[in-house]
């Protein structure tokens, strides 16, 4: 690991606990406790990702969970946040919407055409005619700035993902929460199951409006709902919520209310599973306090 800092004071990884993992199909170490970024970082990685418009190279910017430049694909899941989520052995993480390889991305012939394409193009670019949408959609989606999500997933698999326990809900809850409150004095700890708990009631309500609009084929209430569902999830942390909530919002949008069925299910199965990991994290949010 050439770039790997030497042992440092109060260091979350474990460097008992070793193990490799797949980077744009090359293997690279680990330690237990890392991120999928840190640990390329350690392996000498500087460049995760390519910008949305020009594709020029990224790299890490901020290392929170918000860093615009470590938006990967790990194996069929799209956007994972690389300085958040945790790197497992074996698992494979690629980047995004770079063609033949990150390092020589073709797309970056964009920036050649970067005087046709001024800030803001988009909002007067492909408005009409409006019978040529369909065509223009065709031609957008190629260049959409995102992973590639899972193909044909069944309706039971989607509901067993649901109710699977997630190994990393527990420690991607933790990482949000120490985001959140980071810097801020007083009693974190209470202030952090007041927020879970106000977050399992507002997220049970929600999912009951989505069931009582898909009841009355209401596609705009689904849409805002799922909308508000996805935020209040991935706000806590709480990932297998927000994907979830994010499929019931573009099927709505959409106006496909018969493709819901599978993720409105799978909706309150997730947040069962949830509100278990999260009542299980209490009682050591007390103990901290």
């Amino acid at each position: 690991m050439p770039m790997r800092l030497d042992p440092q004071r109060g260091e979350v990884i474990d460097r008992e606990r070793s193990f490799t993992f797949g980077w744009n199909g090359r293997p690279f170490p680990a330690y237990s406790g890392d991120t999928i970024a840190s640990a390329l970082s350690a392996g000498g990685v500087r460049v995760f990702s390519r910008s949305f418009k020009y594709h020029r190279p990224r790299g890490l910017l901020t290392a929170s969970y918000l860093d615009p430049g470590c938006l990967l694909q790990v194996g069929d899941e799209p956007n994972v946040r690389g300085a958040h989520r945790l790197v497992e052995a074996g698992m494979d993480v690629r980047s995004q919407d770079t063609w033949p390889s990150l390092s020589f991305d073709v797309k970056a012939a964009n920036e050649l055409a970067r005087r046709a394409l001024p800030a803001g193009f988009y909002y007067k670019t492909f408005m009409s005619p409006g019978w040529l949408w369909p065509t223009y959609e065709r031609v957008l989606e190629r260049f959409a700035h995102g992973g590639e999500p899972a193909r044909d997933v069944d309706d039971d698999q989607r509901m067993d993902n649901a109710q699977a326990p997630v190994g990393n809900l527990q420690t991607s809850i933790r990482f949000r929460l120490d985001e959140l409150f980071e810097g801020l004095d007083g009693d974190i700890e209470a202030d952090c199951a007041e927020l879970l708990e106000s977050f399992l009631r507002r997220a049970a309500d929600e999912i009951d409006r989505v069931t009582d609009a898909l009841a009355v084929n209401d596609a705009e209430l689904v849409r805002q709902c799922a909308h508000s569902l996805k935020g209040m999830a991935a706000n806590v942390g709480v990932t297998t919520v927000a994907m979830l909530a994010a499929e019931v919002e573009d099927a709505a949008r959409d106006g496909h209310l018969h493709a819901i069925g599978p993720a409105g299910d799978g909706l309150r199965v997730a947040l069962e599973g949830a509100t278990r990991n999260i009542h299980a994290m209490l009682p050591s949010l007390a103990a901290r306090a």
